[in-house]
C-alpha cells in the first residue's frame, strides 16, 4: 500500500465518521500486511506484536468464500498474552456468494464473550477500517461506516490477531504506536 492509498484510506475513515475527528499526524507508521488463508471449515491465525497504543488505519479485503459447515469469516482483534482479553471485529458471509458481510464487535473477557452485531457492508473490494487502543484500553473501531467502541484490558504486551476461517481475508495497513494519532472520543 503507497503512502498516498494510505492517506486516502484515512482520508475515507475520517469523513465516514460524522461528528468523529480523526487527526491525521505525518508520523513514521509499520506497513502490516495479515492475510490468512483457510481451507473449507477449517481456520488459519496470523498474528503481529504490538504495544499500546496504537492505531490502525487500512482495508480488510474478502479474497475467496469457501464453506460447508462453517460460513466464511475475517476477523481483526487485539488480545493479551495468554488471549485473557481481547476486542476486534468480524464479518462475515452468510454464504459464499453473499454480496454483503455482516459486521459484529467481538470483546472477551476471561471466560464471557460478547458478539454485538453492527450492521452490514459490501461483500466485494476493499472495506475501510480503522482500529484504535489506548494505552488505558479504550478501543474505537470503524469497519465501512459502523462505528463501535469497546473497552480492553492490557497488559504488558499485545497481539494484534487475524483470523480466517472458510476463506481468505486480506487485512491491510499502517501500524502506529504515537499517541498523536489515536481518535478522541467525541461521545
Amino acid at each position: 500500500m503507497t503512502t498516498l492509498s494510505v492517506r486516502r484510506t484515512a482520508c475515507l475513515t475520517a469523513t465516514l465518521l460524522s461528528g468523529i475527528t480523526v487527526p491525521w499526524i505525518a508520523t513514521a507508521k509499520t506497513p502490516v500486511i495479515l492475510q490468512c488463508d483457510a481451507p473449507v471449515d477449517q481456520f488459519e491465525l496470523k498474528t503481529q506484536k504490538t504495544a499500546l497504543p496504537f492505531t490502525m488505519i487500512g482495508t480488510v479485503s474478502a479474497l475467496r468464500m469457501r464453506s460447508n459447515e462453517y460460513v466464511p469469516s475475517g476477523s481483526l482483534r487485539i488480545a493479551s498474552p495468554g488471549d485473557a482479553s481481547s476486542v476486534g471485529f468480524q464479518v462475515d458471509a452468510p454464504s459464499d456468494d453473499a454480496d454483503a458481510l455482516d459486521v459484529t464487535l467481538i470483546t472477551k473477557n476471561g471466560e464471557d464473550i460478547t458478539e454485538t452485531p453492527e450492521g452490514k457492508v459490501a461483500a466485494t473490494g476493499t472495506i475501510p477500517f480503522l482500529f484504535s487502543v489506548t494505552k488505558s484500553g479504550d478501543v474505537t473501531i470503524v469497519v465501512g461506516e459502523k462505528v463501535s467502541r469497546a473497552k480492553f484490558t492490557p497488559g504488558a504486551e499485545a497481539l494484534l490477531v487475524a483470523t480466517c476461517t472458510s476463506g481468505q481475508f486480506k487485512f491491510t495497513g499502517t501500524l502506529s504506536n504515537t499517541v498523536q494519532s489515536l481518535i478522541p472520543d467525541t461521545r
